[in-house]
């Protein structure tokens, strides 16, 4: 198939781009290092995290029952659509209760349409508020040599009441294909 022709010719001619070795995403730094300590900022001017991976505060550090919020909401607090605020690791020191760090920090709070607000301090603040995020476009799906080709389907396989639709923008298309004997129909999204 057409799909397939144009995977193999991919991987015939993929080459690795030259920080391929380097690369770990923020998913990475969050799962395997979990219990080592957070670098502060003035540690990150002489041992910086990569450029690719931002720290962020969880918003919720935000708001004034936020200890609270942390504590019964644990490992379930940081949703796959949680980007969290741009925050700064003043200093960190071990709880003697918990037994873990927890981190002085401040926080750049910002408004639903992502405007700076203000710069909160929060203290004690757990591991758990502190997250790596990755720089917006540095994932692997953002790489120059990543496969991106158009997947057709069988016509059977698209509900009727796609069929026949009318496109609303000019965004979206339907093209026809001869070089796939699956499909005549292509849906394109943004």
């Amino acid at each position: 198939p057409y799909w397939q022709a144009a995977w193999d010719a991919h991987v015939r001619n993929w080459i690795p781009s030259d920080q391929s070795g380097k690369y770990k995403p923020s998913a990475y730094w969050n799962r395997f290092l979990k219990d080592t300590p957070l670098r502060t900022t003035q540690e990150q001017t002489y041992e910086p995290y990569p450029d690719h991976v931002l720290i962020k505060c969880h918003h919720k550090l935000a708001q004034k029952n936020w200890m609270s919020i942390l504590e019964t909401t644990g490992h379930q607090l940081w949703k796959v659509s949680e980007q969290g605020y741009h925050c700064d690791i003043i200093d960190r020191h071990l709880d003697e209760q918990s037994k873990a760090f927890v981190y002085n920090i401040n926080m750049d709070v910002e408004d639903d349409n992502g405007d700076f607000v203000k710069t909160i301090f929060r203290e004690g603040v757990p591991r758990i508020g502190i997250s790596f995020v990755d720089f917006p476009s540095s994932s692997d799906l953002h790489l120059k040599n990543a496969f991106r080709h158009a997947i057709h389907m069988p016509d059977s396989m698209v509900p009727d009441a796609w069929l026949n639709r009318k496109l609303d923008t000019p965004s979206s298309q339907t093209a026809t294909t001869d070089s796939d004997k699956h499909s005549s129909k292509e849906l394109i999204s943004e």
